[in-house]
């Protein structure tokens, strides 16, 4: 039923269609201003196709184009497929186990003779030992001292110690580069070598004079430039240069 301006509710019908039924209805909806109308048919219901059954299958599985067959792509890692150990042949002749030598460039002048050095290391060490090192108490004890103490009866408050020469603990090289003394550099970077290997290795400092009118530059054990500081007291300073001596006069 549908109501064209009605003021009833869907209430009042639901009373009377309870207590009244179909009669009661139709009255309380005449009352209240409803008409009748036709009833809206139900949407007509379609069963689902039927199954065609497993010959269609079979035809739509030979319609369907068969794959195309492609080589895979190449795997972006290594992988092992096999291994082969070979055996080493013996050389054919003496001369084919040594490296092939490339031949010398053309115009290259011979390589320098070797330099004689000044001095020795067996012939030097003996005077810088007597120069360089200080006496100081060694760990064992002096025998003597503590006898001859003890026979003047004097107190043995403190043991005497056996003395002993040592290099220190530090030492400051100083490398004079003059022009003068080109010829003698490689002796000066020798020596440097030998007493830097006398000392530990924090306690080694280096400085070059490159120029006379400028102060030495530092630098430290392995060529790496360094800001200079002076010696701590105590510190061995070496010079290794003329002093002067090779100077012309005058210039």
């Amino acid at each position: 039923m549908l109501g064209r301006g009605s003021k009833g509710g869907y209430a009042d019908l639901l009373l009377a269609g309870a207590r009244g039924g179909a009669p009661g209805l139709a009255a309380m909806a005449a009352l209240l201003g409803y008409e009748p109308t036709a009833p809206t048919p139900p949407d007509r219901w379609e069963p689902p196709p039927a199954d065609p059954g497993p010959a269609a299958d079979t035809e739509a599985v030979a319609a369907t184009p068969d794959p195309v067959r492609r080589p895979l792509d190449e795997p972006p890692f290594w992988r092992l497929e096999r291994r082969s150990f070979l055996t080493p042949s013996a050389p054919s002749s003496p001369a084919a186990t040594t490296m092939s030598e490339s031949p010398p460039w053309p115009g290259l002048p011979p390589p320098p003779p070797p330099g004689t050095p000044l001095s020795r290391w067996p012939v030097l060490v003996p005077s810088l030992r007597e120069a360089f090192t200080r006496r100081s108490d060694g760990r064992r004890p002096d025998i003597a001292a503590m006898i001859g103490r003890l026979g003047q009866g004097r107190t043995l408050d403190r043991v005497p110690h056996l003395k002993r020469r040592r290099w220190g603990a530090a030492v400051y090289l100083i490398v004079d580069r003059s022009p003068r003394l080109t010829p003698f550099w490689r002796d000066q970077d020798r020596a440097a070598g030998w007493l830097a290997a006398l000392f530990p290795r924090h306690g080694v400092e280096q400085a070059l004079v490159l120029d006379e009118s400028v102060e030495p530059v530092g630098f430290g054990r392995h060529g790496a430039r360094r800001d200079r500081r002076a010696p701590e007291p105590g510190t061995l300073v070496v010079v290794l240069g003329d002093l002067g001596c090779l100077a012309r006069p005058g210039g």
